[in-house]
């Protein structure tokens, strides 16, 4: 029996510590620290008799634990189904998952649910390709056949036909189902019947199985996904492959595992996320009010190393703001040393007078604007807005984030 355990991220987690009534035991620590504690996987710091989780979100897995690992703005957060709904909604305006992999209540959204959303958007990829019908392919085959067809192996042919005359030894084309596309979504179906946490996703994994021929029962390559021949008539099936490597590999959708545990984790890194959905939230703001707004500017300012703001926006006279965003809680309100720098730098290299930093919203915290102290004609500014995530209720995302941040920039 595996149990669920809920836990924050920045948070720490110690051998003996009871979550939702179950004790994380000193086995736990041992297998998460043989299973993820590698080079590459920073999804915790290793602490004396514990580990502190860092900015990654989602769901691992131990032998009879899953961790739920939910986003963590406010220091005395307790509202797990508030953020996990959060972090849902913000996939979704991210486009890392699709309306249909989210149960229409929330109230179904339980723990130990997450890894299951992308489980959700396998199966419906696979369930549309069914309906619109399966691609056959040409497949190269070589065996015995009781018709000649095809290119004769004659040597082949003489050591296994030696006695059966009435079989010839071929190589030939075939065109049918049992190609490796199908090959990689059957095994994905296989493995999802067995492992899905949910009884209901392993009988729909089940059932769609059983639409595809048992020929594609074939042992996969190490890297299916490589030099997979996408054309016209498979474009289709780019979605529903991908998905099925990430489920057969047990990868996150965002970043690359490596590793070799079995257990489901699909992880996020929150500061990435949170880039993205204001960035996608300020472009639709910008597109609105004739704004140009670039992502990932990069410039160099030392022999081959760059620097790369977040977002730049280029007002209609030609003058740019820097927009960085940073998924944390700025102590008391004031940026840190380092955030500070890190503006002056960009202002700099851009040629912009003013530089957002742009923090998490957790109450009602005015944004202000500070000059920097420097000999020069023009000014720079670094400005801290805090963005609101969540809308006036308090229980949804904030979707006004972009128009938000333009009205706080004050650009008339």
């Amino acid at each position: 029996m595996t149990e669920t355990i809920q836990v924050y991220e920045q948070e720490s987690l110690r051998i003996g510590d009871l979550c939702q009534g179950v004790r994380f035991t000193e086995a736990h620590w041992q297998t998460l620290l043989h299973s993820y504690d590698t080079p590459g996987l920073p999804f915790f710091k290793v602490i004396h008799r514990g580990i502190r989780w860092s900015s990654f979100v989602g769901v691992l897995s131990v032998p009879h634990l899953t961790i739920e690992i939910l986003p963590k703005v406010e220091a005395a957060s307790t509202l797990p189904d508030l953020w996990r709904n959060v972090l849902l909604d913000m996939l979704l305006a991210c486009e890392k998952i699709t309306p249909y992999a989210v149960p229409s209540s929330r109230l179904q959204v339980q723990q130990g649910m997450l890894p299951d959303l992308w489980l959700c958007q396998f199966l419906k990829a696979t369930e549309a390709l069914l309906q619109q019908g399966l691609s056959r392919q040409y497949q190269r085959q070589e065996g015995n056949t009781t018709a000649l067809r095809g290119q004769m192996m004659f040597a082949e042919n003489i050591r296994r036909n030696a006695v059966h005359r009435e079989r010839f030894y071929t190589r030939h084309q075939t065109y049918d189902l049992a190609h490796r596309l199908h090959s990689i979504l059957y095994a994905a179906l296989q493995q999802a019947s067995r492992s899905a946490a949910n009884a209901q996703l392993r009988q729909q994994a089940r059932q769609l199985s059983g639409y595809f021929p048992a020929s594609c029962a074939t042992p996969l390559p190490p890297n299916p996904l490589k030099n997979i021949p996408y054309h016209r008539q498979t474009a289709r099936y780019r979605p529903a492959i991908e998905l099925a490597c990430l489920l057969l590999r047990q990868q996150s959708p965002m970043l690359r595992a490596g590793n070799d545990w079995s257990g489901p984790t699909f992880l996020i890194d929150m500061n990435r996320l949170y880039e993205e959905y204001v960035y996608r939230q300020l472009a639709k703001a910008a597109f609105q009010q004739n704004l140009t707004l670039q992502r990932q500017v990069s410039t160099y300012f030392w022999a081959n190393r760059s620097l790369r703001p977040d977002m730049v926006l280029t007002l209609p006279g030609g003058d740019k703001v820097v927009l960085d965003t940073k998924w944390k809680l700025p102590k008391n309100g004031q940026p840190a040393d380092e955030d500070l720098k890190q503006i002056y730098i960009y202002n700099q290299h851009f040629g912009a007078q003013r530089g957002v930093l742009l923090y998490p919203q957790v109450a009602a915290q005015p944004s202000f604007r500070q000059a920097y102290h420097q000999s020069g004609a023009q000014p720079l500014y670094c400005e801290v807005q805090f963005v609101r995530l969540l809308d006036e209720v308090r229980q949804r995302l904030n979707l006004k984030v972009g128009e938000e941040i333009l009205a706080g920039l004050d650009l008339s």
